[in-house]
């Protein structure tokens, strides 16, 4: 299979423009010259017809003044051309410059972006892991704790925390679908308050579950 073409890099683009306009610009820099000796040609022709040859009376005529006035235009426009092409070119290397410097600005933020998302996701990852953990330690506790009468409404303050981690699990699922309407400060900070409140109810069951009959909070 024969291989796309790859798109040229910043680099490469700058050489290639680099390389044309060196070229056109000495182009530019004959065609200037030829017309100069042009230019010269005529007007020692139009001085030598003027003043002709030995033993002829020299002329005074309007057709010379004509000719010195038209190579006079000429060269001012040429000048003019000269000077607009050299305008055109600084506009077109600040274009360059603008363009440059606008694509780091925008793999500058790029990389940024990558970099907050990797920190949002290791937070929302420690979140749901905790959950998990805690989740698995209130079963454990279950599980010791189920011998007797007692233990029976423990088991259900520790099933309500439970529900209350799947529900969390929900909550988790349903944030995750709308993390792209939030900024990546603001969900690093939900995860925070998401794992700080979790915490509090693993600890607040725990001791729910340890608290000895008649024992009040």
């Amino acid at each position: 299979m024969s291989e796309h073409p790859r798109p040229h890099s910043a680099e490469s683009k700058a050489k290639m423009r680099s390389s044309l306009r060196r070229v056109w610009g000495q182009r530019l820099k004959w065609k200037r010259l030829r017309e100069k000796l042009f230019l010269s040609w005529v007007e020692s022709i139009a001085e030598a017809a003027k003043k002709g040859g030995r033993g002829q009376q020299e002329l005074c005529w309007d057709s010379y003044e004509k000719i010195k006035q038209k190579l006079h235009l000429q060269e001012l426009q040429l000048a003019a051309e000269k000077k607009k092409e050299k305008a055109k070119e600084r506009t077109k290397q600040r274009a360059t410059t603008a363009e440059q410097v606008k694509e780091k600005n925008m793999a500058r933020i790029a990389c940024e972006r990558r970099k907050d998302g990797e920190v949002y996701e290791d937070t929302e990852e420690l979140t749901v892991l905790q959950g998990r953990n805690c989740k698995q330690r209130l079963m454990k506790l279950e599980r010791k704790t189920s011998t007797n009468g007692q233990v029976a409404a423990r088991g259900d303050i520790v099933m309500s925390h439970i529900s209350a981690f799947e529900k969390l699990d929900l909550e988790l699922m349903k944030r995750e679908k709308m993390q792209k309407e939030f900024s990546f400060a603001d969900q690093i900070k939900a995860a925070k308050n998401k794992r700080m409140e979790l915490t509090m109810e693993a600890l607040s069951s725990v001791h729910a579950a340890n608290k000895k009959p008649g024992e009040y909070a």
